[in-house]
């Protein structure tokens, strides 16, 4: 698989950018990305990745989580016809509005807006 990353994704991992595309593995993914599995994978206290991941990429686990789950959404929004609520279930919300709190919080737009948009963020502002 070719090492890099179609426009408008973060540069991660190339299993976390193929399984954008393969819906079976985004809550494989999601799972897998829990302070406590991994503690347990490697053998360590929950604290040590968390100090860990911080230490070598600026950011915190939580918020790295955030952002791929925010990534995951627009690329729903953008190339699939998905409703919200379908979109809340395979990212492992609660139900549609958590989704929806949680994308205006980060992007300062609604998921329906942005959809209509075409990506463009503030483009209806």
């Amino acid at each position: 698989m070719a090492n890099h990353c179609p426009v408008g994704y973060f540069k991660l991992h190339p299993l976390v950018v193929f399984a954008v595309d393969q819906p079976p593995l985004i809550q494989a993914v999601l799972k897998a990305l829990k302070v406590k599995v991994i503690a347990d994978k490697a053998g360590t206290s929950e604290n040590y990745p968390g100090q860990y991941f911080k230490k070598h990429t600026g950011e915190t686990m939580q918020q790295y989580i955030i952002n791929y789950k925010l990534k995951l959404i627009e690329n729903r929004l953008l190339n699939s016809n998905m409703r919200m609520a379908e979109i809340a279930n395979e990212l492992g919300f609660n139900d549609e509005s958590q989704l929806n709190r949680i994308f205006k919080k980060y992007r300062s737009m609604n998921p329906s807006d942005f959809r209509k948009a075409g990506g463009r963020l503030h483009a209806l502002v």
